[in-house]
């Protein structure tokens, strides 16, 4: 079984953690280059437990960047064609999704009103239904 715990670090730094037989980190990263146009850097790193990687490990390595990088790549057709939602309906059942919204108002707002959204934001959130990893370590 695999974990994952992913968290964003501002808005264009993504890291996930896989905990599972090879712990794994996965980072991607957005940058605005023109209006419309983002550089998008994605790279994972495995950790192979007390030993010196063998070919085979290395391989499994470089698989899960394989596997990784297509299924992030199945997202740009989804960022191709988004447009921004001002106003998005929410239901009960969709979480914490409010705070996410919330908290990247900071980026997108004047400097001196980043607190108050970072503060209507703060605090470590899980998704109802899905265990939190947060304190697990790769």
């Amino acid at each position: 079984m695999m974990k994952f715990d992913t968290y964003y670090t501002g808005p264009g730094i993504l890291i996930s953690r896989f905990l599972g037989d090879n712990n794994s980190m996965m980072f991607i990263t957005h940058t605005p280059v023109d209006d419309g146009r983002v550089f998008v850097w994605h790279a994972t790193l495995t950790k192979i437990a007390d030993r010196i990687p063998t070919e085979e490990d290395v391989q499994a390595a470089r698989d899960y960047q394989r596997l990784s990088r297509d299924a992030f790549a199945q997202d740009f057709e989804i960022w191709s064609n988004k447009q921004p939602c001002l106003r998005p309906m929410q239901l009960p059942g969709d979480g914490n999704f409010l705070k996410v919204r919330t908290w990247y108002k900071q980026f997108y707002n004047p400097r001196s009103a980043a607190a108050l959204f970072l503060g209507r934001s703060a605090g470590i959130y899980t998704v109802p239904g899905v265990p939190d990893f947060s304190n697990e370590r790769v």
